[in-house]
């Protein structure tokens, strides 16, 4: 019976591959898209009204502001003080007194209001008018001084702009982010067509996963409870996918799929154990998902309190409720759950450790753990059940 229905599932996942990886681009497309409108306005109306600001940050470039509009104005902005030296140091910009006598703001709307008509009078580029408008729009009557206050804001708004654009375009799947081509649009996603790799791995990932699951639910050996435990081991294993790739795109978790996904996992291990009468392989679920939760997070408290960063999101640690909570419930064994997560992580250790090696990768890259903690219970599945 495990040899058929295991070949069944398969034979079936080698069938769904190609529409699983289009369905998982569309998901990935769907996911959050960082921006702030607001930090990027108040940005550049800091810089028109105070252009002593633009040597402290104008090393920002146009394609980081998230609005067509916004990017057309800093171009603009770049152009008109081309001849002004940045500055790395707080101290160097003091040197500048706090104040550069420039009409920043009707400069840079002539020369938006020229690019954007064309010899007939014609507005040609309306990207361009849209950007003299918005300059136009804001309340900048002559060139201001600043002080270290007003310097430290824009830095502030400036790192936040580059960080909300790092967000949107550092990935390593095969998801796309485009901008709106409306003057005001903001950011979104477009899922393309998975590449040949892509859905050569999707294939591989879900013939392993669901290939396995009629294997791993027998820990139950009669039938309905085997049926239950079976339903448990699907859902896990199509979340642990289909999370996985998404989060390799986007550095986020599918909360919609994640959730749906571990809610029926964790449902049917507890059908499974009562049809079956043995409640208490639940226990060794629980109590390796809850300390397992609070260390996670715990660790993360510190290591952002020392660091400034976070070492992990959240969604890694929400993704333990099910990659080694469920595994756990199912074969009630404690180790089986510990082994998951061990796996998952020198999986991703390994991975990230290859990268760095090649030079594809540094400490400050965003590196997605996600897929390699989704993974590990599968691993540590077949190391128990060939071992």
């Amino acid at each position: 019976m495990y040899v058929l229905s295991s070949l069944a599932l398969t034979l079936l996942a080698f069938v769904f591959s190609n529409k699983a990886a289009y369905w998982v681009s569309i998901r990935s497309a769907r996911q959050p898209v960082s921006y702030s409108i607001d930090d990027e306005r108040e940005f550049l109306h800091s810089v028109l009204r105070s252009p002593v600001l633009y040597p402290a940050v104008g090393e920002l470039e146009s394609k980081e502001f998230s609005i067509e509009v916004y990017k057309a104005v800093w171009d603009a902005i770049r152009y008109e003080m081309r001849d002004y030296q940045l500055v790395d140091d707080i101290s160097r910009w003091k040197e500048m007194g706090g104040f550069l006598d420039i009409d920043l703001k009707s400069k840079v709307m002539r020369g938006l209001l020229h690019n954007s008509i064309g010899v007939s009078g014609d507005i040609e580029d309306t990207v361009l008018y849209e950007a003299y408008n918005f300059v136009n729009s804001l309340s900048v009557d002559k060139a201001q001084g600043a002080d270290e206050h007003d310097v430290y804001a824009a830095l502030r708004r400036g790192r936040v702009i580059r960080d909300n654009y790092l967000d949107r375009t550092m990935f390593n799947g095969g998801s796309v982010i485009v901008n709106s081509n409306e003057s005001y649009g903001v950011p979104f996603r477009r899922a393309v067509m998975p590449k040949k790799g892509r859905l050569f791995m999707m294939r591989i990932a879900l013939m392993l996963f669901l290939g396995c699951a009629p294997f791993v639910a027998s820990y139950y050996e009669t039938g309905l409870s085997w049926g239950l435990a079976l339903c448990a081991v699907l859902s896990l294993s199509l979340m642990s996918v289909l999370v996985s790739f998404v989060d390799q795109d986007t550095m986020y978790l599918d909360m919609p799929v994640f959730f749906i996904g571990t809610g029926l996992a964790w449902l049917f291990s507890v059908l499974a154990a009562i049809s079956a009468g043995e409640p208490e392989r639940l226990l060794a679920g629980v109590f390796v998902v809850v300390p397992l939760f609070i260390v996670f997070e715990v660790t993360n408290f510190l290591f952002q309190r020392l660091k400034g960063v976070s070492g992990m999101g959240f969604g890694d640690t929400l993704l333990l409720i099910g990659t080694s909570g469920v595994p756990a419930a199912l074969s009630g064994s404690y180790l089986l759950g510990l082994h998951s997560l061990i796996a998952g992580l020198l999986c991703g250790v390994f991975v990230w450790s290859f990268k760095r090696v090649k030079g594809e990768i540094t400490r400050d890259t965003p590196f997605a753990f996600g897929p390699y903690l989704a993974i590990g219970w599968i691993f540590a599945w077949l190391f128990t059940y060939f071992l």
